[in-house]
């Protein structure tokens, strides 16, 4: 107890001794100095953010020509290759890419599992894919979507048609 109390006299003298040396007029001097400086700096910084973030969010989507997709005729079950046809490169550590099927009136009639590219760069369409079996004979497009962060305040989405897919039964 005795022990306790001897630290903590020790602390109320290191508190003392520290206003003591904060009174005198060189180190109150070198303070303040710093405060208007640290108030300056702060001052002088918003203006900088505040641009920085309207640049963010005025920025626009890098622009992507995709070209014409190709005709494929398959069979419900069949597995065919799709060849590479667009590269995206990005500068983000991941993007989402996802893919589906839709009908002639652009109706989503199936989707295919979503997947987490963790590359700089994506090619469309260089990919295995399995043709649903649910899908009645008819004509659809396989579409993809890629979607990966442009700043801090927006999400750059890249879309292509990939393939004209005419379903027959064999």
């Amino acid at each position: 107890m005795l022990q306790k109390a001897k630290r903590n006299s020790n602390i109320w003298k290191t508190s003392f001794e520290m206003q003591t040396l904060l009174q005198k007029p060189k180190i109150k001097n070198m303070i303040r100095g710093g405060d208007k400086l640290f108030s300056i700096v702060s001052i002088l910084s918003v203006p900088v953010l505040l641009s920085v973030c309207l640049y963010w969010y005025y920025e626009r989507e890098p622009l992507h020509k995709l070209e014409n997709p190709v005709e494929m005729v398959v069979s419900p079950g069949e597995t065919t290759h799709l060849d590479s046809f667009y590269t995206v490169s990005f500068d983000a550590n991941r993007a989402l890419y996802s893919m589906w099927i839709e009908d002639s009136r652009g109706r989503m009639v199936y989707e295919y599992q979503p997947q987490w590219v963790s590359k700089s760069s994506f090619t469309f369409g260089n990919q295995n894919i399995t043709v649903p079996l649910q899908l009645a004979p008819g004509k659809y497009s396989l579409r993809g979507e890629l979607q990966y962060p442009l700043n801090p305040f927006k999400t750059a989405t890249v879309s292509a048609e990939l393939v004209h897919l005419e379903v027959v039964n064999k």
